[in-house]
């Protein structure tokens, strides 16, 4: 049951699902799953992916870009925000206006009702029946997993402590200076 309706809504980390569905004009809206509740918003989901990837600093293209310079080049999953390790998968072509988006992390197992229909079970114990077969959705999960994985570990090894423990005398900073063009020169 639906528990309140909105206009506007920003993934969170207890989005679980944004499912497509039909408003009563025929436009296309959103059922968001969360955790605890069920929300329908008056956006589209692909709507609400791209105005979550600006929310949170980044832009829907740019994550898409991201990813798939990482090798992952068809559907990738989208990072919303990896701070708070949120990422999603789409169930199918964005373009399609079937698609459904499924949060990642929510995500606890996978069978195959029939050839045609998978389940998701999610980590609130909620079961979605979702078009297409359970193999494809394992390898969506599977390279969302990978994606995540190559992601954390570019971040953990670009990131350097905040204070140095040792600093070694050889690194004595050079001043830095504009020049006439009004560009910088170090040193001199």
């Amino acid at each position: 049951m639906v528990s309140e309706v909105v206009d506007n809504y920003m993934i969170n980390q207890k989005t679980i699902a944004i499912l497509p569905a039909d408003g009563s004009d025929g436009s296309l809206e959103s059922i968001v799953l969360e955790e605890d509740r069920q929300i329908r918003c008056k956006k589209r989901p692909l709507e609400i992916v791209r105005e979550s990837c600006v929310y949170f600093g980044s832009t829907y293209n740019g994550r898409k870009k991201s990813a798939r310079s990482m090798g992952f080049k068809s559907m990738p999953p989208v990072c919303i925000s990896s701070d708070l390790g949120i990422f999603l998968i789409a169930l199918m072509s964005e373009t399609h206006r079937g698609c459904a988006w499924i949060a990642h992390t929510h995500v606890i197992n996978w069978t195959e009702a029939d050839k045609q229909t998978a389940c998701i079970e999610f980590s609130n114990q909620q079961v979605l029946s979702v078009k297409g077969n359970a193999s494809s959705l394992g390898r969506k999960v599977m390279r969302a997993a990978q994606y995540r994985l190559t992601l954390s570990k570019r971040i953990a090894t670009s990131q350097t402590p905040m204070y140095p423990i040792a600093v070694r005398e050889t690194s004595k900073s050079q001043p830095v200076k504009i020049n006439a063009r009004g560009t910088y020169t170090v040193g001199a």
